[in-house]
């Protein structure tokens, strides 16, 4: 059987292989949302300068684009930025939601 030979190489104590194997897998993490807030935050130059690693959904990992209203989620694992689609997700599965947006439009 010929072997790939663009796959052959040598391990760290210098022993030679012959092919290689990349083990891939998805993790699925259980976390349990008792809040959300909406538009909280603005993702923009300003955000970015205070919460430098903050760069996208902490559910879905999608990216944050400027100008993108962000949520919070209360969490058993602590507050967690989310995007607009996971934060619909929650509330249509029953989590409870305030929206600073809405409250603030009623002050005016």
């Amino acid at each position: 059987m010929p072997v790939d030979k663009g796959l052959a190489g040598k391990n760290q104590e210098g022993a030679e292989y012959m092919s290689t194997w990349t083990h891939e897998r998805k993790e699925t993490h259980k976390t349990i949302v008792t809040q959300v807030g909406l538009n909280l935050f603005v993702f923009n130059e300003s955000f970015r300068k205070i919460r430098m690693k903050d760069k996208g959904c902490k559910f879905c990992r999608k990216s944050f684009v400027d100008g993108q209203h962000l949520h919070i989620a209360a969490t058993n694992k602590g507050n967690k930025l989310l995007c607009d689609d996971c934060a619909n997700k929650a509330i249509e599965n029953g989590v409870p939601s305030f929206d600073r947006k809405a409250d603030n439009s009623d002050e005016s």
